[in-house]
């Protein structure tokens, strides 16, 4: 396990307030659009649902989190690295779904139902793998990788282990796993090792990438600079730099130096081709007086 990667992960996780659609979303009559090419479409809706909280020490009562359509982020980022995908943009919540995002209490405002609780300004549907993982991050109960696979798989139709992958390099340290030459490859967004770079920069935890590198010798491979590229020191290069700027000296001297004579030789020609209108001529008019 990685501490300082544990640490920076449970942090992050607390930023979010998760909870579970309590009843069916209300949707005004002047938000429905029907037509014949797409059937139903809901301009807006608003919902209540029930705080789930993650912790092990005692808190007040969970409170009731308001949310609208329009606070719904399609495709959120979990701590900077998983994408947490919902499926449709147009689905609705329904009862029992679990939501997270980012909760601020609620404040009356003049002319408008008053609401009590929180009220999301940012939220996604789907959250209950998200939720498992920060159960996991805080629990005094030894779980396996196996387990967990299965509670932190994601929707959508690619990056489903993201999550678990964030758990198996946090929780277990297990860097091999991301070997790219490995028989059991995950459903990641992007390359393995381009997943656990990105994991130890948003975690802050050089030492992922330190042990990935080392335990891992398809990586070392790639990081190694190649064959016809030796590695040579500085001050080498400087000494070949310093042959070629006198290689190209050699070939190519400088002019030789005017003497004085000769460059009031130059100069007094110069003047005598400059046009009429030059300052020394009769016909000069000065621009400004």
């Amino acid at each position: 396990m990685f501490a300082q990667a544990h640490q920076t992960l449970h942090s992050l996780l607390q930023r979010y307030t998760f909870s579970v659609v309590a009843r069916d979303v209300v949707i005004p009559d002047k938000a429905k659009e029907i037509s014949a090419e797409h059937g139903l479409r809901v301009t807006y809706y608003h919902g209540t649902a029930e705080e789930r909280i993650v912790t092990l020490q005692y808190r007040e009562r969970p409170k009731s989190v308001w949310f609208n359509k329009s606070g719904r982020a399609k495709d959120m980022k979990i701590a900077g690295v998983v994408t947490l995908c919902s499926g449709s943009a147009h689905a609705l919540p329904n009862v029992t779904d679990m939501l997270v995002g980012i909760a601020e209490a609620s404040v009356p405002e003049p002319g408008k139902p008053k609401r009590s609780g929180l009220h999301y300004t940012m939220w996604e549907m789907g959250a209950t793998p998200v939720y498992e993982l920060a159960k996991a991050l805080i629990s005094k109960v030894p779980v396996s990788e196996a387990s967990l696979k299965p509670k932190l798989r994601l929707l959508g139709p690619e990056g489903q282990d993201e999550l678990w992958a964030l758990a198996r390099l946090v929780l277990f340290g297990n860097v091999a796993a991301f070997d790219p030459q490995s028989q059991f490859p995950m459903s990641l967004r992007c390359p393995p090792a381009l997943f656990v770079q990105e994991c130890a920069m948003r975690l802050n935890d050089d030492a992922i990438w330190q042990k990935y590198v080392e335990v891992c010798p398809a990586v070392k491979l790639a990081l190694a600079p190649p064959p016809t590229l030796p590695v040579v020191a500085p001050e080498l290069h400087m000494a070949a730099l310093n042959d070629l700027l006198s290689t190209l000296a050699a070939a190519a001297p400088p002019p030789p130096m005017m003497t004085l004579e000769e460059q009031v030789q130059q100069y007094n020609s110069a003047e005598q081709q400059s046009p009429p209108y030059a300052p020394h001529s009769p016909e000069y008019v000065p621009e400004f007086m």
